[in-house]
């Protein structure tokens, strides 16, 4: 584990990436096994990975804790990318629960 999740910011990502994310991808599992639109909560979840990642990438690379960083630290990029896509193949996704009336 790096020094940089040591920080407040640090336990406060664990916290909510371990508790918060993963109810959000049991919600988005139930969700399509019950034949629901699940884009709303995927938008959800993705923008709050991509986030989360923005500022601990951010904060890693120009923190206190910049000098002593691993290499393992990109393996990160995944949890930054994954979202992204997610992200993207819902926004082009129409919604099913709109209807458009000519």
């Amino acid at each position: 584990m790096g020094p940089h999740l040591a920080t407040p910011y640090g336990a406060a990502a664990k916290i909510w990436n371990g508790t918060i994310n993963y109810v959000i991808c049991f919600l988005i599992i139930y969700k399509i096994d019950n034949g629901r639109d699940s884009r709303d909560v995927a938008l959800y979840w993705s923008g709050a990975t991509v986030t989360g990642q923005f500022v601990l990438f951010v904060g890693a690379l120009t923190g206190s804790f910049s000098g002593s960083l691993q290499p393992s630290v990109w393996i990160n990029l995944v949890f930054l990318v994954l979202p992204l896509v997610v992200i993207f193949k819902f926004l082009i996704k129409p919604r099913i629960d709109v209807k458009v009336e000519m």
